[in-house]
């Protein structure tokens, strides 16, 4: 019997036990009772009979994030390559990232390390106040002297360049964790590029979770797996596909989701990456991620210079636009401000040294040709 049928049932037998009573009265209750009957099954047929769609529940998902508006979270990702492109040995890379972000603001500080090599260290920070986005790196070497970078170019140019991955699309790109940039959030899920999807309830590492399924109109395979009992997390994604060349490549990626009970939501702790082409293993990432907050008030002297304990006195500071840099003097950054470097004179940036060595070079070159012409000619003259 349907939800539907049981209501009238119930009404019907409601309506029976008032046949004893008088007419007035009778009469009054059958059209409150049709009133009643009316509207439990106009609520019932319109919102609890619906069976939710693939898309309803995809929309879930993406909500469950775009409700995180600021956050600290850092993560821990090792990547191995087993193989590169070329057929080369194994490689592998450590990377630490630390993220603040709060609404448009965003900064990370990030560690990488391959093999033994001397970790590189990188801040970006979208948002610095007052600057807008500044960035700094360690290099490899290990020295303490690289500048300070302003940047007045658009953020989507510059972040193509310093490579944040926004934190609230961990576990929904089948990618490795560097390669989510590339995509917004919205990229597998709620795609319109896509042929009708199949929705079914299944497990999933012992987890109960809708399965969705559907074909992409270039033949991509996606399947998602989402938990409705986990806040409508996504815990798995499958991506499978062809190349130019038939290779068959296979993305998969899995999510151990709990809850971060400050704030009431759903948020990955790890995250399990594989690429396999014709079934041989490509690469493999494990991803380990810690919550610190969500939602809550961030301390703004995160997004300040004053914030960044990295940068050291004395470092120098640079100002660039889409062009290449467009500083007019030296400036470094003093512990507390940007002010006029002590040191005399403008740090030319390596395009110009470069310039000023061949043209140099040129010059010298010039001349000794000519002096060699020269010799050569008086040398003709006292033979004759």
């Amino acid at each position: 019997m349907s939800m539907l049928d049981g209501f009238r049932t119930e009404i019907m037998r409601i309506g029976l036990d008032v046949q004893g009573q008088n007419a007035a009265w009778r009469g009054a209750i059958r059209a409150g009772l049709i009133v009643v009957m009316c509207t439990l099954i106009q609520i019932v047929s319109q919102r609890g009979c619906r069976a939710e769609t693939a898309l309803d529940i995809e929309q879930h998902a993406l909500q469950q994030r775009e409700q995180i508006t600021r956050g600290h979270i850092s993560l821990v990702a090792r990547m191995m390559k087993v193989k590169d492109v070329k057929g080369g040995a194994p490689t592998e890379t450590t990377t630490e990232r630390e993220f603040y972000f709060d609404g448009d603001r965003l900064r990370c500080d990030t560690s990488t390390r391959s093999g033994a090599d001397v970790a590189t260290i990188r801040v970006s920070c979208f948002g610095c106040d007052p600057f807008g986005h500044v960035a700094w790196v360690n290099g490899s070497t290990g020295k303490r002297d690289e500048p300070l970078l302003i940047f007045s170019s658009s953020e989507m140019e510059v972040n193509k360049h310093w490579f944040i991955p926004p934190p609230a699309e961990l576990g929904m790109i089948p990618l490795e964790y560097g390669m989510a940039l590339n995509f917004p959030m919205d990229a597998y899920l709620t795609r319109a590029d896509r042929e009708s999807p199949t929705l079914e309830t299944t497990e999933l590492d012992g987890v109960v979770c809708f399965r969705i399924s559907y074909t992409t109109f270039n033949k991509t395979k996606i399947d998602e797996w989402i938990s409705a009992d986990r806040g409508y997390s996504v815990i798995g994604m499958d991506e499978r596909f062809q190349n130019h060349t038939g290779a068959e490549y296979h993305d998969s990626l899995r999510s151990t989701v709990e809850l971060h009970e400050p704030s009431g939501i759903w948020f990955p702790v790890s995250l399990h990456y594989q690429r396999t082409i014709n079934a041989n293993l490509f690469t493999r990432e494990q991803v380990d991620i810690s919550v610190h907050s969500l939602n809550t008030e961030l301390d703004p002297g995160v997004f300040s210079l004053g914030g960044i304990k990295q940068l050291s006195p004395g470092t120098r500071v640079l100002t660039y636009c889409a062009e290449g840099e467009i500083d007019k003097e030296r400036m470094e950054w003093d512990g507390r401000k940007i002010v006029k470097s002590k040191i005399a004179g403008s740090p030319p940036n390596s395009q110009f040294r470069w310039m000023l060595f061949w043209g140099q070079l040129a010059v010298f070159l010039a001349l000794a040709s000519l002096f060699y012409i020269r010799r050569y000619s008086q040398s003709q003259r006292a033979d004759h």
